[in-house]
């Protein structure tokens, strides 16, 4: 008779830091990927280096907070807003690959250039 486990549910990392914290306003001013006080580039290329190899989500919360029923925002600044933000975690994330694999460079520059 075997031994029975459970199966382990594996859940992968969530960098979640997009924000510079504002004293004046008591609140958090959102800001692109890379540029607030969370350490999102380390934090990635850890990642990455240690083999990371899925998807990162976004939530810009930079026009709209979806989840702040006094934020509003028209749909065009929001779609603009969620298409800039990824483009530049795209650029962010391909610099740090190319950092870590610069025999790859050219690969990851025209991915980024693409989107």
């Amino acid at each position: 008779m075997g031994i029975l486990s459970a199966p382990q549910t594996v859940h992968p990392p969530r960098p979640h830091q997009r924000r510079r914290w504002n004293p004046a306003k008591n609140d958090a001013d959102y800001t692109w990927p890379g540029e607030g006080d969370g350490a999102v580039r380390p934090i990635i290329k850890d990642l990455l280096a240690s083999g990371y190899d899925a998807g990162f989500s976004i939530e810009p919360h930079m026009v709209v907070v979806f989840h702040d029923a006094n934020s509003e925002a028209n749909a065009d600044d929001m779609r603009a807003n969620y298409v800039e933000y990824g483009r530049r975690l795209q650029r962010l994330i391909g610099q740090i690959k190319q950092e870590l694999n610069p025999d790859r460079a050219a690969s990851y520059s025209a991915t980024a250039d693409r989107n």
